[in-house]
């Protein structure tokens, strides 16, 4: 039996997310390290041992500039 690499894209739709996910899973640390590859079992146990993962960790929100004093 062979084992299946994906890239990002077929990573995403093979756990039911989109590649923007995977993206933020790539920030925080999860490493595709076959060639930009990766295999489902490697995603699912890096999700295992980050359950608190969440996108907005890799996107933290904008904050407003504060106005200058006049």
């Amino acid at each position: 039996m062979s084992v299946q690499l994906l890239n990002c894209k077929q990573l995403a739709e093979a756990i039911g997310r989109n590649p923007m996910y995977v993206s933020a899973m790539k920030r925080c640390g999860f490493v595709m390290r076959y060639a930009g590859r990766t295999t489902f079992k490697e995603a699912l146990d890096w999700l295992a041992e980050n359950p608190e993962f969440r996108m907005a960790q890799a996107y933290p929100k904008k904050t407003q500039p504060v106005p200058k004093p006049i």
